[in-house]
């Protein structure tokens, strides 16, 4: 009976322990939030996905973008309750977190003994937990609490915790298809475990069984019908494998890069544990995704979710491995600190590479202030906006019809508060197919938007003739582009605005494209004249095997056109090789396209690359040429 009495007792000890220990993590690593938007490519996304999930969702549900329908639980504002339930999830996931850290290294749960020696057992994994949880943002809170569930499943073999694994998995991916990916791979790698373990089939299907009920019943709540689901789940394969196309070219350091493997691969290598190594090969996936990410889009923001992964992902190892801390903490180290080296000359390095604080404020500002948080970020937003601001004379234009902003500034309709109709790819198309989507809201049909309002940036030459990344604004989507310039015409112009109206006929006659040629990288190719038509040039190229492995396991090279006009002037930029065998545009050459001054003409085009040894050295390319129907409404021709 004394036996009983004091087991109970040390269980509410331990119980009482726990809590403080949560509490204390939980107000000491939370991030600073904030429910603001402003003008700018992220941002501008922010704000759109989080007014569709309001006002307009079953539109949201038709898109196809990174972010899915749930995408507010990652990037909220004060539109409706979004920020409220963000600030719900938040806490859930970072309470999860700590709890389920805790009972998958074995320091809590009903099969663990009680014991007098609370120091030992609940020290070192309290300080792993704090380091993680202050590193972890939304994506890796996720995909580690499902680590957690999943360790626990083949631990306690409790259901329970597969269902809860399975179904944050889902939510996951209708925030965000990088996080879901991630999520789902760790759930899926337990079947196979777990699979290994039991050697027992109809367990194995009983549990991808249950996973596939849960992903399906939520996928058909969230989006509503079933050709919906299918629609959305091709435009996520196709996210997934065109994001390779946003490659930034920065230089790395091989020794550092090399040094960041071995060290990594060493440590998932060396671990002891059971589990531990269970949980090693759960995250290769996630390792690996959160690598390419990186070293895709290798700003410092995006490089620096790697490191913030690596610490995370070193501090889980050590809490789950038994004898070999320092070892996993040494490598880890070792590891990290590669990868800053390697960061050392990057662009916006020195003010980017500081993980922002955290703390108690950061936890009361929203939780214990909400409303003045959401009053100040609803001032700073419209302080932000201001800029955004249309001319009157626009506005009476457009009065209540359907608009769409492109390429990506979508607070134009959020300050002037249009009718926005987003087009299905809702940013700039990663893919044909996704393209081909997004097309179709610009054709004759009765879907189409109204308008169109398209703006424009600074290139490196004076004009105004680019999108992201240094891209000429008619190569980026050619087919959309080439639909909105037969379909819309000119209604007005302001500044770097151009505001485009639908019209019921075409503007451009059917294609007819000659016979393709044969040419190398950095050939001249004479641009045929035509007076009447557009010309566009496709483009075939083809990766060699080193290509194809660089592009799997590091990043793409980059390609460029040059366009020489008459007078002898060579403009430079870069273009996607998925998209050219639709089209490089060739004339009429535009760089100033609000402007009235006729521009010359383009005599010769010539293609590079970066990288010659990743690209097979000949090139297919053919010219076609688009008849112009009507002159007087084609708004390129001044």
């Amino acid at each position: 009976m004394k036996m009983l009495h004091y087991n109970w007792m040390n269980r509410v000890k331990e119980t009482f322990l726990l809590l403080i220990i949560t509490a204390v993590i939980l107000l000491f690593t939370f991030p600073p939030v904030s429910p603001d938007y402003g003008p700018g490519l992220d941002t501008s996304y922010l704000w759109g996905l989080n007014w569709l999930f309001v006002h307009d969702y079953e539109t949201l549900v038709s898109l196809i973008y990174p972010y899915g329908p749930l995408a507010f639980l990652r990037i909220p504002t004060y539109e409706g309750a979004n920020f409220i339930l963000f600030l719900f999830f938040s806490l859930l996931l970072k309470t999860g977190f700590v709890l389920l850290g805790f009972r998958a290294a074995g320091v809590v749960g009903s099969d663990v003994a009680a014991t007098s020696d609370n120091f030992t057992r609940w020290f070192a994994p309290s300080v792993f937990l704090f380091a993680a949880s202050y590193f972890a943002n939304i994506d890796l809170l996720i995909v580690f609490n499902c680590l957690f569930l999943c360790l626990i499943t083949l631990r306690e073999r409790k259901w329970w915790s597969f269902v809860m694994a399975s179904t944050l998995s889902v939510i996951a991916m209708f925030i965000k298809v990088s996080i879901g990916v991630n999520a789902f791979s760790v759930v899926l790698v337990t079947i196979v475990i777990s699979f290994m373990l039991n050697r027992n089939i109809r367990h194995a299907l009983l549990q991808l069984s249950l996973f596939l009920i849960v992903g399906l019943v939520a996928a058909f709540a969230i989006l509503h019908h079933p050709h919906t689901v299918w629609h959305w789940l091709v435009g996520v394969f196709h996210l997934v494998f065109g994001y390779g196309s946003l490659s930034l070219i920065y230089d790395n350091n091989v020794f550092y890069i090399v040094l960041f493997w071995i060290s990594t691969l060493l440590m998932m290598f060396l671990v002891s544990g059971q589990f531990v190594k269970y949980a090693s090969v759960m995250l290769v996936i996630p390792l690996f995704a959160f690598w390419k990410h990186a070293i895709i889009r290798e700003d410092a923001a995006h490089y620096f979710w790697l490191v913030f992964f690596m610490v995370v992902f070193v501090m889980v190892l050590a809490l789950l491995e038994e004898r070999r801390k320092m070892l996993v903490l040494l490598l880890g180290a070792v590891s990290i600190l590669s990868l800053m080296l390697n960061a050392t000359e990057m662009q916006s390095y020195d003010y980017k590479n500081k993980k922002e604080f955290c703390g108690v404020a950061n936890f009361t500002k929203p939780y214990c202030h909400y409303r003045k948080l959401v009053t100040d970020a609803r001032n700073y937003s419209e302080w932000l906006l201001k800029g955004s601001q249309l001319p009157d004379s626009m506005l009476q234009i457009i009065g209540n019809s359907t608009i769409d902003v492109y390429p990506y500034e979508f607070t134009y309709a959020a300050q002037n508060k249009l009718n926005w109709q987003p087009r299905t790819a809702l940013g700039n198309a990663l893919s044909p197919w996704l393209e081909a989507r997004s097309a179709e809201n610009f054709s004759s049909g009765d879907g189409a938007a109204r308008f169109v309002l398209m703006h424009f940036q600074d290139d490196e030459y004076g004009g105004k003739s680019v999108t992201l990344d240094n891209h000429y604004f008619l190569n980026d989507e050619p087919e959309l582009m080439r639909n909105i310039l037969s379909h819309y015409r000119l209604a007005a112009v302001s500044g770097h605005l151009m505001l485009l109206e639908h019209t019921g006929t075409a503007a451009l006659g059917s294609p007819e494209t000659g016979s393709p040629i044969q040419v190398r990288w950095g050939d001249w190719v004479e641009v045929p004249s035509h007076d009447q038509a557009v010309v566009r040039l496709k483009v075939q190229s083809r990766k060699t095997l080193w290509g194809k492995l660089k592009s799997a396991f590091y990043k793409e090279g980059i390609c460029l056109v040059e366009y020489q006009v008459e007078d002898g002037s060579v403009y430079q930029y870069r273009y996607n090789p998925a998209f050219a065998e639709e089209g490089i545009w060739c004339s009429p050459f535009v760089r100033f396209p609000c402007d009235t001054v006729s521009e010359p003409d383009v005599v010769r085009v010539r293609l590079l690359t970066d990288d010659p040894k990743s690209q097979k050295p000949e090139l297919h390319v053919s010219f076609e040429i688009i008849p112009i129907m009507d002159t007087t409404r084609f708004f390129l021709i001044k």
